[in-house]
């Protein structure tokens, strides 16, 4: 797959994915050579499972939430502007694939004490406000 370049909104406003070319005309940009990605949406990954460019059950690792688990997550709390940050593999590699490392939640002095207890209880490698004094919780699983 070419990458083509996804902007979307969120704590951060662009972010990079693999896609085939006759799907990049979707989401309007082309670029090559970029594997990572930040602000990606619920709706866009959706749609990159729709292409079958995104694997619902696959894992960063054991530890973290599998695609539809993190989902599930940005369903709950998709009045916080949930995003998705992470990386795809490219060819050669034979793993090739997109991973989600972790989310954003945009303004996280709302969250109720259920809903951070919810963000803890997935035992994120780090949970913490990124950027400094932006509102936003960022939540990461290391590879």
């Amino acid at each position: 797959y070419p990458l083509c370049a996804l902007a979307v909104s969120g704590c951060h406003s662009v972010g990079y994915l693999g896609l085939a070319a006759a799907d990049a005309a979707e989401f309007g940009l082309e670029a090559d050579g970029v594997a990572m990605f930040q602000g990606l949406t619920v709706d866009h990954a959706k749609r990159l499972i729709e292409l079958g460019a995104l694997d619902p059950n696959s894992r960063l690792q054991t530890s973290s939430p599998s695609i539809s688990e993190f989902l599930a997550l940005a369903e709950e709390l998709k009045e916080f502007g949930v995003t998705f940050h992470g990386y795809r593999l490219l060819p050669p590699r034979t793993e090739a694939q997109i991973a989600f490392e972790g989310f954003h939640i945009q303004n996280m002095d709302k969250l109720s004490s259920e809903q951070l207890e919810r963000l803890r209880s997935m035992h994120a490698d780090e949970l913490y406000e990124y950027p400094a004094g932006s509102n936003c919780l960022r939540a990461w699983w290391h590879c």
